[in-house]
């Protein structure tokens, strides 16, 4: 491949995530699109430090662009856990791979071709696998209960093409500190960069609203507040109907039962699930079918957690009547909404009932 071709592949490739980055900054909607825009603009970094010609072009700014390329993976591994899960917050934790690959760097940059050296190249792409792995099980275990489309989509994505690129990317890179890589696979690498980067754009630029609520946005119904049909006025008539359908039956307690999916309600309803998901989607405002269904079974559990005469029902069985598989989702679910356990809870509201009860007089 010429150079000239190489050139205008990686230039094009580079802008494209430079201006996604740059829109995506600038959108600040929220903590998942400052994540997205990172990611962009640190493979714009990549794109261009891989480059053979690299160092003739840049000189000594091409360590620079190295160095920032090189922690590609993590910003991606936070943007896709940002994006999958609602309300994300970065935690200390989420520090750690980043640190495996800031020390691997110190190592692997004299390039000393020592034990050490060896050792760093193979712990970097030990720690880009686990992430790039962990993100494809993030993404094929809510792909099911996600209801926003364009995300769902990217699932897919995720869960297939950017992986399997990425990881044969991370390979040619680890063989290349040992042999000579085929011509061939150099010159499809800015071949690929660019089409990934172009399809990537296209469906990021697509789905930028839908992906990037405002902060504060997104919907999640406290236990003790009924699901709000306030969005159903946006609805056609036949859609307004079809989502009476589906709130009345939840309210008769269809919410109780184990395993339910978008997919059984549906049947259940003799609604296609496509439409019911637009319909929970775009009729209510919730991004996740779990997060509906916590809306229900969340406000039944404050409510039987509340009361004085079920204060000896067992908290696991409290859990098999709503509808949870086992203890350990519900007391998740809840300690998310509530910011305590199911027994914290209902220790916290019998004292309190104790405290207004009216004492006996003497």
């Amino acid at each position: 491949m010429s150079l000239a071709i190489e050139f205008a592949l990686r230039g094009g490739a580079a802008g494209i995530c430079l201006l996604l980055g740059v829109l995506w900054l600038a959108e600040g909607r929220s903590l998942t699109a400052r994540l997205g825009a990172a990611f962009t603009l640190i493979t714009c970094c990549y794109i261009l430090a891989s480059s053979p010609s690299s160092l003739d072009l840049f000189g000594s700014f091409q360590l620079v662009l190295g160095v920032i390329a090189s922690f590609g993976s993590v910003a991606f591994w936070l943007f896709a856990r940002a994006l999958f899960r609602d309300r994300f917050r970065l935690r200390l934790p989420d520090a750690v791979p980043a640190a495996i690959i800031a020390l691997c760097l110190t190592v692997k940059i004299p390039r000393d071709g020592g034990f050490l050296d060896d050792a760093a190249a193979v712990i970097h792409g030990a720690t880009i696998y686990a992430m790039l792995f962990h993100v494809v099980f993030l993404a094929l275990r809510g792909w099911q209960g996600d209801l926003v489309p364009g995300r769902r989509a990217f699932r897919l994505a995720v869960a297939t093409l950017i992986p399997l690129i990425s990881v044969i990317t991370t390979t040619a890179e680890i063989a290349n500190r040992w042999t000579e890589l085929p011509p061939l696979l150099i010159d499809l690498h800015p071949v690929v960069l660019f089409s990934v980067t172009f399809g990537f754009a296209v469906w990021g630029l697509r789905v930028n609203r839908e992906l990037f609520p405002a902060e504060g946005s997104l919907k999640s119904a406290p236990p003790s507040q009924p699901v709000v049909r306030e969005k159903a006025g946006q609805l056609s008539a036949p859609d307004r109907i079809e989502l009476d359908k589906v709130l009345d039956h939840m309210e008769r307690g269809g919410y109780r039962e184990e395993g339910l999916t978008v997919g059984k309600l549906g049947t259940g309803l003799d609604i296609p699930e496509h439409r019911l998901r637009v319909l929970i989607n775009q009729g209510l405002g919730y991004r996740n079918f779990t997060a509906f269904l916590n809306s229900y079974r969340l406000r039944e559990a404050e409510t039987i957690l509340g009361d004085p005469n079920q204060a000896r029902g067992q908290i696991v069985q409290i859990a098999l009547e709503l509808g949870y598989g086992s203890v350990g989702p519900f007391n998740r679910a809840f300690k998310a909404e509530t910011g305590m356990t199911p027994t914290e809870y209902r220790a916290a509201r019998l004292a309190d009932l104790e405290k207004r009860a009216p004492k006996p007089k003497k």
